[in-house]
């Protein structure tokens, strides 16, 4: 679920503009997508979901493509401050089992 943050912290340290970060993450993790699929195999159960789930990028895309400018600086920092937690919670942990 969290495979995205250390490519954000990538993103980051090279000062990638938001519209270059995301085409290169998306580029990034749409092969894993696919390869993910072929493997397990397409959703079961109902396909109403997917129906809901595709409408949602569509209309999150869109979102997205307006608000941009004005959120990027505030997706950053979630973004990073998320991926420093995680580091985080992964140092303790690996020394919290060490003990």
């Amino acid at each position: 679920m969290i495979e995205w943050l250390p490519a954000a912290v990538f993103a980051a340290q090279r000062r990638w503009k938001p519209g270059v970060a995301m085409g290169t993450l998306q580029a990034l993790f749409l092969p894993l997508n696919i390869i993910t699929v072929a493997i397990l195999g397409p959703p079961q159960g109902d396909l109403s979901v997917l129906v809901w789930a595709a409408g949602g990028l569509v209309v999150g895309s869109i979102a997205a493509s307006f608000f941009l400018r004005r959120l990027a600086r505030f997706a950053r920092r979630i973004t990073l401050s998320l991926a420093a937690f995680g580091g985080v919670a992964l140092v303790i942990t690996g020394i919290a089992s060490a003990i």
